[in-house]
């Protein structure tokens, strides 16, 4: 594998006086140098320049990488780059002045998992003060005008799809031809996982089922995006999720959501400082991003981007009101929803019951759209906000200490 040469960047790192920095950019690792040593010091590694810097640093620093070494550019919010680096070449960028920090790439997976049992109870808690209700009580708007994009495993977006025999009137044949779940309304647009365009994990197309589903989903006129950076394993690489966001940001530019966009993140990792700061930028860029705080039963500060300072965290409960289990917990969750046992769609015209804190999560962010659309404003940030106040409060019997008290609610019964 041919890496960048120390040689190429030195003009750069040396443009201006080495003195302006104290020292050299921070690096953090996500394993010991020791081991990275032993694997002959070279990985993926993310670099990010600091807030205001030219556009042309990123392009000196890209340019002077070796071909084909560049995994991806970050040119919105989150200005920097990814690419596989010696270490040499590593200490030489974090001697260029403009370089905020430079992390090792690292990998995450989805915060939620299939189980076999189970009810469709998380649209009537929403919709409901009290527990134990199955019938979903919601305004008709239902969040028409808006869009969510998922950063998922991708969305079997035909769900199912239509059938087989052209011409024939389906309404005639309610008994034999499934619901279309989606109705045209989702979207399967941008697969960051080499060789994968569709969901072959299952996770996505889930999530977005309770997103805007006609059967499970929260805000059923919604339109839902697909941008796919989950693998069939349920992994994902860190800088994929940061190259994510950057897209969304110049794709959503291009897209009809009069009523504002949502992003919904059911995956995570251990704690990240790049991909904290990408999620805290899209916020800052005015995006609503509800993101999971994950399934491993500690404190979501060691977790990202669940952790990140602005973005709407979504613990989970159950059906009884009680915490689920392996939630993560503290005080970067700011709201909780229906975590266990949650009915909705998977490819290939299948549902199943999934449970994490990956299911709470689009409960959140349909919510959002279904309350912009419920207004008619857009959806904002400061949504959090609202959803935090419109929760019923004080009800999970048993929440960890430190914890948000609350479970959302639609404010419709």
């Amino acid at each position: 594998m041919r890496f960048a040469t120390v040689a190429a960047l030195v003009p750069l790192a040396l443009a201006n006086p080495i003195a302006e920095r104290a020292e050299p950019a921070p690096l953090y690792l996500h394993e010991t140098e020791t081991d990275l040593v032993a694997r002959g010091g070279s990985d993926k590694f993310t670099i990010k320049f600091k807030e205001g810097s030219p556009a042309s640093i990123l392009n000196k620093a890209v340019g002077r990488i070796a071909g084909g070494q560049v995994i991806h550019r970050f040119e919105n919010q989150f200005l920097g780059f990814t690419a596989r680096l010696d270490r040499p070449t590593v200490e030489i960028l974090r001697l260029i002045p403009g370089v905020e920090y430079i992390e090792q790439d690292t990998t995450g997976a989805v915060t939620g998992y299939r189980s076999v049992d189970g009810s469709p109870w998380g649209l009537g808690r929403i919709s409901h003060r009290e527990p134990g209700s199955q019938t979903y009580v919601y305004d008709e708007s239902a969040g028409e005008g808006t869009c969510v994009y998922v950063t998922d495993s991708g969305i079997d977006d035909t769900h199912p799809p239509p059938g087989n025999h052209p011409g024939i009137q389906k309404a005639l044949f309610a008994d034999h031809f499934p619901i279309q779940e989606f109705e045209g309304r989702a979207h399967q647009l941008k697969s960051f996982v080499p060789g994968s365009e569709i969901d072959d994990n299952g996770h996505g197309t889930h999530c977005a089922g309770t997103i805007g589903s006609a059967s499970y989903g929260v805000a059923k006129k919604t339109t839902i995006y697909g941008v796919k950076v989950i693998n069939k394993e349920g992994r994902f690489w860190y800088s994929d999720l940061i190259a994510a966001y950057d897209w969304i940001q110049s794709d959503s530019q291009k897209r009809d959501c009069p009523n504002g966009i949502a992003i919904s993140g059911s995956l995570g990792g251990a704690f990240s400082q790049s991909l904290n700061d990408a999620a805290n930028n899209m916020v800052d860029a005015g995006y609503f991003m509800a993101i999971a705080a994950g399934n491993d039963n500690q404190d979501t500060s060691n977790h990202s981007p669940g952790s990140a300072s602005k973005v709407c965290t979504v613990g989970g409960t159950q059906y009884d009101d009680k915490r689920y289990a392996n939630s993560n917990y503290g005080p970067a969750v700011k709201i909780n929803g229906p975590a266990v046992n949650v009915l909705s769609t998977l490819p290939n015209n299948s549902t199943a019951y999934y449970t994490g804190t990956s299911m709470a999560t689009p409960h959140i962010a349909g919510l959002a759209a279904y309350l912009a659309g419920l207004s008619g404003t857009k959806i904002s940030p400061a949504l959090c906000d609202t959803i935090v106040e419109l929760s019923t409060k004080d009800v999970i019997t048993n929440q960890v200490p430190n914890t948000v008290n609350n479970i959302a609610y639609n404010g419709r019964s």
